[in-house]
């Protein structure tokens, strides 16, 4: 009798442990070049901006500035990441990056399948989320902060 009482509290714990497991399901976690985790989970209600650009793409240097611009205006209320398309390693990121003067983190690799971004599929693009956590658009071509501004619906501060 002893025995069957502790099967089935075996049984019962495995449960709860199942069930506890199954609420904790995991978030995928990026890093950006400082090393820093990110969570887009934890953006849940902000719009994020994700800014694909390459060395070797002369439209991307040219709206870097822009970007820059923007996220300087925005950054309290708007989160926004960079996402190198060459897909180098990550210690020759921060070179890049010092390279084509981004302001705002860059991420040491790409989320678009974790969000369920589209591929990208010329540069410069970037892709707006919206606060529900839902891909808005992506922008392609060079993108100015009128242009960001707008596409998310923000007042120039």
């Amino acid at each position: 009798m002893l025995f069957v009482r502790t099967i089935l509290s075996l049984r019962a714990l495995c449960l709860l442990l199942l069930i506890a497991l199954a609420g904790c399901s995991q978030q995928p976690v990026f890093h950006d070049s400082d090393g820093n985790a990110i969570r887009f989970a934890d953006y849940k209600g902000q719009w994020i901006v994700i800014n694909y650009w390459a060395t070797w793409c002369k439209p991307c240097f040219k709206e870097m500035p822009e970007l820059n611009k923007f996220y300087a205006a925005h950054n309290k209320n708007v989160v926004m990441f960079g996402v190198n398309y060459d897909y180098v390693s990550n210690d020759q990121l921060p070179a890049l990056i010092k390279r084509i003067d981004a302001k705002f983190p860059t991420l040491t690799s790409d989320p678009a399948k974790a969000l369920g971004v589209a591929h990208v599929s010329g540069l410069p693009a970037t892709v707006i989320i919206d606060p529900a956590g839902r891909n808005q658009e992506i922008l392609l071509g060079e993108q100015t902060q009128v242009s960001l501004e707008k596409a998310l619906g923000l007042k120039k501060k």
